[in-house]
């Protein structure tokens, strides 16, 4: 039977290429590093950009299929996500597998372009993204796990600019974490119902009533940790100037959030890409400003 176009659509969904939100957020945390890891003065380098970007795109692609593989059955008893080709029946789990290990192929035959320590970091991050989709049965606290593993572009930026890994890649990681925490909870909160009945642990669930509350402390500590990284870089007034647009963007996105509502808990899930733009533009202009 020939290839066709049609053929390739449920893989296509799969990867999630319909709703770049994900790759966005997993490429945010690498741009902002690479970006604080350039020297004062001058441009990241559009290549590595181009490859983060690259990378960011099959790396989701392969934690969704790893993710979808371990969870179509659970898939399947949730409104929004038992129409995912692996829960419907599209494509066998055998073949889910098989596009998970070529994405990974692909992202460690990226992630070599960018030196021996981002090939290390990329590596060790593999466990983890294959044991990710099991914590939401075992844990109240999957986000806190994937805000774990879904920022160690924080790492890997600096490591390709500099070789090494500053203290405030660290900084800027932990900044990652508590921004991860925030907008996928928000996200939880779409299948609240539907996690309930099918027993799936989430940190919307653990949170109930009082989750609006954690959730804007959590993205404080996030703003405040990514100040800090700007300012441990030598970034100054003009990332300043960016950031407290960005904060106002925040502000706005939590004000608006309807945790009862799943239209607007997306919506102000996929407003943080429009934040990760905003952090970005200012660190980028900060730095060339500096």
């Amino acid at each position: 039977m020939f290839l066709t176009i049609a053929s390739f659509k449920p893989y296509l969904r799969l990867a999630r290429l319909d709703k770049p939100a994900g790759f966005m957020l997993l490429l945010f945390p690498a741009w902002w590093a690479q970006a604080l890891a350039t020297p004062s003065g001058t441009w990241p380098d559009l290549w590595l950009l181009l490859l983060f970007f690259i990378g960011a795109v099959v790396m989701r692609a392969a934690g969704c299929a790893i993710n979808d593989v371990l969870d179509h059955k659970l898939d399947a008893q949730v409104a929004r996500t038992k129409v995912r080709p692996i829960a419907s029946g599209e494509i066998k789990p055998w073949q889910g597998i098989l596009f998970a290990m070529l994405c990974c192929a692909m992202g460690l035959l990226i992630v070599l372009q960018m030196g021996p320590l981002s090939f290390w970091l990329a590596l060790a991050s593999l466990p983890l993204i294959a044991i990710y989709p099991l914590m939401k049965r075992i844990t109240w606290w999957p986000q806190a796990f994937l805000g774990i593993i879904f920022n160690w572009g924080a790492w890997m930026g600096f490591a390709a600019v500099q070789g090494t890994i500053p203290f405030t890649a660290f900084i800027l990681y932990a900044a990652c974490f508590f921004w991860t925490l925030a907008y996928d909870t928000i996200y939880a909160f779409q299948d609240i119902e539907d996690d309930m009945l099918a027993g799936i642990k989430s940190t919307a669930r653990r949170l109930g009533e009082h989750a609006r509350y954690v959730i804007i402390l959590w993205s404080g500590l996030s703003f405040i940790l990514l100040l800090w990284a700007g300012l441990h870089a030598g970034l100054g007034a003009v990332f300043m100037a960016g950031m407290a647009i960005a904060l106002i963007h925040m502000a706005w996105q939590l004000k608006n959030w309807r945790k009862d509502n799943a239209a607007s808990s997306l919506a102000a899930f996929q407003a943080h890409t429009i934040f990760g733009a905003i952090v970005f533009a200012a660190i980028l202009l900060g730095r060339i400003f500096s």
